[in-house]
């Protein structure tokens, strides 16, 4: 199954809007705010409905799912 990798905030409400102000400054650096990726989507949903998620336990299994499909390369020389 194919997930869209970016949303468009045209139809955010003025209090997502808002969160997603304070992610992409304080905890989700971003530059380009006219599409919303999907960790900030994620948070955005989150917060909205009040469920509670472990970034650290989600980057590690997203760090390790890019690791296993070689989409990254170590900076390590070996």
């Amino acid at each position: 199954m194919d997930y869209p990798i970016s949303f468009s905030q045209v139809k955010l409400a003025s209090t997502t809007r808002m969160w997603l102000e304070f992610i992409s400054t304080r905890i989700f650096p971003a530059t380009d705010m006219s599409n919303i990726d999907t960790f900030q989507m994620t948070l955005l949903y989150a917060i909205s409905t009040k469920e509670r998620i472990c970034v650290g336990t989600w980057i590690y299994w997203s760090t390790l799912q890019c690791a296993r499909e070689n989409e990254v390369e170590l900076l390590f020389c070996t």
